[in-house]
This record gives C-alpha cells, sequence and structure tokens, in this order.
C-alpha cells in the first residue's frame, strides 16, 4: 500500500535529504498562499473595472462623478486613474493660456503615474512564483542525488541481502524528493502564467480607459477655450 511510507520515508531520509524535502514543502505552501491571494485580487480587480467603466460612460457629468469617487473611502484602481486625471486637468484648464493638448498630455502623465504603481502591486509576488516554479525541479534534484549517493555509501559488503534490497529503500527516499520538487513547480509555474497574462489584460484595460478619457479631456479643453 502507498500510506505506508510516505512519512516513514521522510523520518528515515538523511538530514541532507530531509532538508531539502523541508524547504520543498515551504516552498508550496507559499506559491498555494500567492496563488490563492493573487487570484483574489484578479477578480476583484477584474469585477471593479468592469463595474467602473459602466457606471463612468453612462453620461454622468465629471465634475459630479469625481465628487462622488473623491468622496469614497474605498476606490477601484480604475477611480485612482481618474481622479488624478480629473484633478491634474480641473487644476490646469484654468489656466486659458494652455493648449489643450498639454492639459490633456499632463493629465495623462499623472495618471500614467497611478497606472505605474498599481501595476508593481498587480505583479507582486508574481517573481516568488517564478523563482518557486523554475527552481523547485533542481532542489529535489539535489535532493535525490545526494540520497542515492547516501544509499550506495551505505552498502555493507558483508551482508548476505542483493544490493537492490539494500539500497531500494534510501533510492526510494530520495525520490520522494523529486516528487515534491515537482509538487511545488508544476502549480507555481501553471500559476505564474495565468496571472501574467490576467494582469497584463487588465493593465490594457486600464491603459484603454486612459487613452478613451484623455480624448474626452482634450474636448473640454477644446470647449472650455471657445468659451467667452
Amino acid at each position: 500500500m502507498v500510506e505506508f511510507s510516505i512519512l516513514e520515508m521522510l523520518g528515515q531520509a538523511s538530514l541532507p535529504v530531509q532538508g531539502v524535502m523541508l524547504i520543498l514543502v515551504l516552498a508550496s505552501f507559499v506559491s498555494w498562499v500567492i496563488i490563492f491571494n493573487k487570484s483574489q485580487i484578479l477578480r476583484r480587480q477584474h469585477q471593479e473595472a468592469i463595474k467602473f467603466e459602466d457606471k463612468f460612460w453612462q453620461g454622468i457629468e465629471l465634475v459630479q462623478f469625481y465628487d462622488q469617487m473623491r468622496q469614497r473611502q474605498s476606490r477601484p484602481p480604475l477611480g485612482d486613474v481618474f481622479c488624478a486625471g480629473f484633478r491634474e486637468y480641473v487644476q490646469l484648464a484654468r489656466n486659458k493660456q494652455l493648449s489643450p493638448d498639454t492639459i490633456s498630455h499632463t493629465a495623462v502623465r499623472s495618471m500614467r503615474v497611478v497606472l505605474a504603481r498599481e501595476a508593481e502591486h498587480l505583479e507582486m509576488h508574481l517573481p516568488v512564483l517564478a523563482t518557486i516554479g523554475s527552481t523547485s525541479p533542481y532542489i529535489g534534484l539535489f535532493g535525490t542525488v545526494w540520497g542515492i549517493i547516501n544509499a550506495f555509501h551505505s552498502l555493507d559488503p558483508t551482508r548476505g541481502a542483493s544490493m537492490l534490497t539494500m539500497i531500494a529503500p534510501g533510492i526510494s527516499e530520495a525520490l520522494v524528493a523529486t516528487a515534491l520538487g515537482l509538487f511545488a513547480a508544476i502549480p507555481a509555474v501553471i500559476a505564474y502564467n495565468r496571472f501574467t497574462d490576467r494582469v497584463d489584460k487588465l493593465l490594457t484595460q486600464y491603459s484603454n480607459f486612459i487613452e478613451e478619457f484623455t480624448t474626452l479631456l482634450q474636448r473640454e479643453a477644446l470647449a472650455n477655450q471657445e468659451k467667452p
């Protein structure tokens, strides 16, 4: 039976192999914590972005919408982007000597700063997943090689048992390290690729909003300058 032995083999493994297994178990735990947390964050931000854009493009007055966003204690990321751009626009639009392009470009820079901070937040901990995914198999392989070497060195030619019988337990213990390495690496690699794709799509959605909002601000700036 399989239940026989996993814990028993771990207990009988050499200290270096046990250390490798402990590292891999911790790495797997960390990766699953990151996977769960990042999945929640990306799902929530995707839903918030959809709700924000639906409300924004309903035709509400920008000043009124800005006041609503500014008064909220917790804003969605697109709300922070919008507030940064519109605040800059309002301050610059008072100066009739500035061109609409100058006003809109300055507002865009403010929004891009907020977007860059949000990108850092979204990409946080993704390098940890990449590191776990790329190094865990090698760490497990190191434990396996060490265990096999140790098994061969423990051979006692004075015993009557066959060599296979003598080294099989040691090799079995060592191979557990490889299995743990793959167990830690595979979910981390899959999650890293999945989350990277979702982050890119979310940031593209934010960038598209900035472009569309910039066009709206340019029209507003032109209309304001044409007023007597």
